[in-house]
């Protein structure tokens, strides 16, 4: 198990998420990922924001990283919801 799918696995044990809150996890995980990237990319081209456009670019590139590591990672996540017992 990934340090990321142990921290995934000890919130949803600490709110008490149940099975079906659990499944839906991951996709709310790449969701919120997507939506934070698209923030950030219209930040950038946005000259009256308060970011600098360098700042935006990088966070940018660390959310489409993440996004990759979800993507790439999902059944480790996955199976750390599914696993029985607290995490260790």
């Amino acid at each position: 198990m990934t340090e990321q799918a142990r921290q995934v696995r000890t919130l949803a044990d600490a709110y008490g998420l149940g099975p079906t809150d659990r499944d839906r996890l991951p996709g709310a995980i790449r969701e919120r990922l997507r939506r934070n990237e698209t923030f950030w990319r219209e930040t950038s081209a946005d000259e009256a924001a308060p970011v600098p456009r360098a700042r935006s670019a990088e966070l940018v590139a660390w959310t489409r990283r993440e996004v990759a590591y979800v993507e790439t990672n999902q059944e480790v996540f996955i199976a750390a919801l599914a696993a029985p017992g607290p995490a260790s």
